[in-house]
């Protein structure tokens, strides 16, 4: 009877040389360098078809069936930047307005919903394209880091050119984080409306770049840290903006006008738990609305007379 004897080899361990090393840190560093400038080039343009003007024929029968107006609008924002947007008159005006705030990659033709439900309650709406969307200049859209000065530039319009006596803001999905972070430029709001906002721009690219390629949501500092990294660095290089400063919850921190934020819990486009972020850093001067099963920005659709009774009664209660 024979026997097998099995021998084993000891396993060469492989070893890399400092030049090898090098390479693929190297590689890494290139891939998230040019990773990071892919997403900064294509979150600060908007595609070219969301820079068209809205045509002004839906906003002009929304005027007429509430016995008012509405005119093109436009100024020039600090940077010379030009600004258009629609601004409805009511039939009996009460003598406060409403900014409106619309999402990412979209237009002032988003906000007839909510132009419809404040002037029915006699409130003077301004529905303006943000800069780099629809009909307003400037080659890139912000988040909020250029868009809170133009804020400030819409409400001096407002105050000397319509003479109105109360402001007031409502923000959607980006249009939200924006008005929240207009709060550090534009200090004369009543009180305010941020639906879906963002916590911050970082967690917000983690968020999106997890998404995109299906990774764990909570992993994503540790997986994408270079990409946003260098992204931010030429950000910062390429246009100038800090986006470390595009942060509607630290802008919250710091106010004192009240706001209701409204955030869906069947959200998957901006997570809820951001609300949970931004409401923590003020809770005196944050409430938050969390209606179930509604998604991204649908509150104004899968609960319309409840959005329209927190809105007005927010508005109404910060006279």
């Amino acid at each position: 009877m024979s026997t097998a004897v099995l021998t084993l080899r000891p396993v060469r361990r492989v070893r890399l040389g400092p030049a090898l090393a090098g390479l693929i840190v190297a590689a890494f560093v290139g891939w998230s360098v040019a990773a990071g400038v892919i997403l900064c080039e294509a979150a600060f343009h908007t595609p070219m078809e969301a820079r068209r003007p809205a045509p002004i024929e839906s906003a002009r029968a929304l005027a007429h069936e509430f016995g008012g107006s509405v005119r093109d609008a436009g100024i020039l924002s600090f940077d010379s930047v030009p600004l258009r947007g629609w601004l409805f008159e009511p039939g009996h005006p009460n003598g406060a307005a409403v900014i409106l705030f619309h999402g990412m990659a979209d237009s002032r033709a988003s906000s007839l919903p909510y132009a419809r439900v404040l002037l029915g309650h006699g409130y003077t709406v301004l529905a303006a394209d943000e800069r780099g969307n629809g009909a307003s200049g400037g080659a890139i859209s912000t988040f909020g880091a250029l868009e809170r000065y133009d804020t400030h530039y819409w409400a001096n319009w407002l105050f000397t050119r319509q003479r109105i006596v109360r402001l007031y803001g409502l923000g959607e999905s980006m249009g939200a984080g924006i008005l929240l972070e207009s709060l550090d430029a534009e200090p004369r709001f009543r009180a305010v409306v941020a639906e879906s906002a963002f916590a911050d721009f970082r967690t917000i690219a983690y968020d999106r770049l997890s998404q995109h390629f299906g990774t764990r949501l909570g992993l994503g500092p540790l997986l994408y840290a270079g990409v946003v990294e260098g992204g931010s660095i030429y950000a910062w290089g390429r246009y100038g903006i800090d986006l470390d400063r595009i942060s509607p919850e630290n802008a919250v921190a710091r106010t004192r006008v009240p706001i209701l934020l409204i955030h869906g819990q069947a959200d998957v486009n901006v997570y809820p738990y951001h609300a949970h972020r931004i409401a923590s850093r003020n809770p005196a001067h944050v409430s938050l609305w969390e209606p179930p099963l509604t998604c991204h920005t649908c509150a104004v659709g899968s609960q319309p007379e409840e959005f329209e009774r927190r809105v007005i009664g927010w508005f109404q209660s910060h006279p």
